[in-house]
């Protein structure tokens, strides 16, 4: 069944009174042409700044990207700065401890070359100019150059002999005498009064020792008492006889006596010590005492030859078998500048006050022993006695045999003697 469709009547329209203002619309129509422009106007430069903004933003960005890039370049600089300033304090400080370690090695090689005081003082000098230059301390290398030893202030002639050299691949050895005007030796001297150079040049290392050698021309005749009466001594006195010849000999030459009844020369003159040694063990004890004999014989002897010249003599009496004249003798000895050694065994039986005057007379010694240990003591005297003193100069190192020069450093006032030429690696004489 169908529903009614039911009509609802239309609503009513109501007009309501709309007012015109024509005059207003009128208006709106002139001014739309500007207000259009100026809004497009505004409108574009609207559009124009937000360009330019987003460039300008743009740009700022960019910037700021460019500045946090160079700021942290800046920093990276800054820590390389950092680093090179570290290197850079480093470097000083190993540069000044190079310039300290430098110093002390110029100050320990000083010491080193102090047997040698005027190179080790010209290293000293260095040391102070290379302190003062860096704003080092210098007072104590002052100090220490002022303690170094001074050349002697050496008498006016004083001279310088050359006796000897030895050359071998390590090592020259020089022998000189120092000799004031009246040839008496000069003593005290040490490396410093000594000049030693090679081309000019300083040369180093030298060791500077005095000894006491048996050098130069000397004549040495040794008697031996070989009476009965020494028999038990004889022994003892062949041996110490025996080591002077050897120690001596050669350079020196030698002469071997004997005395007892008879007087006989049992060596001739020679350096070769063998020949001697071999007269000595011929000796036996056996008869008297010439004693003034046998000086008889030597006095004759000596006054043959010139030069230095020296006689031992071992006895253990007086004379008994002999009529020689004392005061000829003496004389004789005197005239040759012989010096007469004693060694007079005391037994009971030796004439002490004339070998006390032979020994004084001549300028020799006299010793009264009386046992082997102060026979060894007294042949080792006379031995010293009769060496001279002398200066050994041992130059370590390979050096230039040619040019080598010794010369005392006082120059100002002592005589110089001509440079050593050391041509020859075995002993001068």
């Amino acid at each position: 069944m169908r529903t009614p469709r039911i009509k609802t009547p239309p609503a009513p329209v109501v007009h309501l009174p709309v007012r015109s203002k024509p005059q207003a619309k009128s208006k709106r129509r002139r001014i739309s042409l500007p207000m259009t422009v100026f809004i497009i106007g505004g409108i574009a430069l609207l559009l124009f700044a937000r360009v330019q903004y987003a460039r300008i933003l743009a740009s700022t960005e960019t910037k700021s990207a460019e500045l946090s890039k160079t700021a942290s370049e800046l920093s990276c600089i800054q820590m390389e700065l950092d680093d090179l300033t570290k290197l850079s304090n480093t470097i000083r400080t190993q540069f000044d401890a190079t310039k300290v370690l430098h110093l002390n090695r110029l100050i320990q090689f000083a010491r080193f070359v102090s047997d040698n005081p005027a190179f080790s003082e010209r290293v000293l000098d260095e040391a102070i100019a290379f302190a003062e230059s860096n704003g080092l301390d210098s007072s104590q290398i002052r100090s220490q150059k002022a303690a170094l030893p001074k050349a002697n202030v050496l008498p006016t002639g004083t001279q310088m002999k050359l006796l000897s050299m030895q050359h071998s691949a390590s090592a020259t050895t020089v022998d000189v005498s120092v000799v004031d005007s009246s040839q008496l030796p000069v003593r005290g001297l040490t490396r410093v009064d000594f000049d030693v150079t090679q081309n000019r040049s300083m040369v180093h290392p030298v060791r500077v020792e005095p000894i006491m050698v048996a050098s130069g021309n000397h004549r040495v005749s040794l008697w031996f008492d070989c009476s009965t009466s020494i028999a038990s001594g004889m022994t003892d006195a062949k041996h110490v006889g025996k080591a002077l010849v050897t120690e001596l000999a050669n350079p020196w030459k030698f002469q071997i006596g004997r005395f007892s009844s008879d007087v006989q020369i049992a060596s001739p003159w020679s350096i070769d010590p063998e020949i001697h040694k071999a007269a000595i063990d011929s000796l036996v004890a056996d008869g008297a005492t010439s004693l003034l004999a046998a000086m008889e014989v030597d006095a004759k002897e000596h006054a043959k030859f010139d030069g230095t010249q020296s006689t031992v003599i071992v006895t253990d009496g007086k004379d008994s078998h002999g009529t020689a004249n004392i005061e000829a003798i003496l004389k004789l000895y005197q005239q040759s500048a012989t010096r007469v050694h004693v060694l007079a065994l005391d037994r009971g039986d030796i004439d002490e006050p004339l070998l006390r005057r032979i020994a004084a007379e001549t300028e020799g010694s006299f010793q009264k022993l009386s046992s082997s240990q102060e026979l060894r003591a007294g042949f080792k005297a006379i031995a010293e006695r009769m060496k001279r003193p002398v200066y050994r100069l041992t130059i370590l190192g390979p050096i230039d045999r040619e040019s080598l020069s010794i010369q005392l450093a006082n120059n100002s006032l002592a005589t110089q003697t001509a440079k050593p030429q050391l041509t020859s690696a075995s002993k001068t004489r």
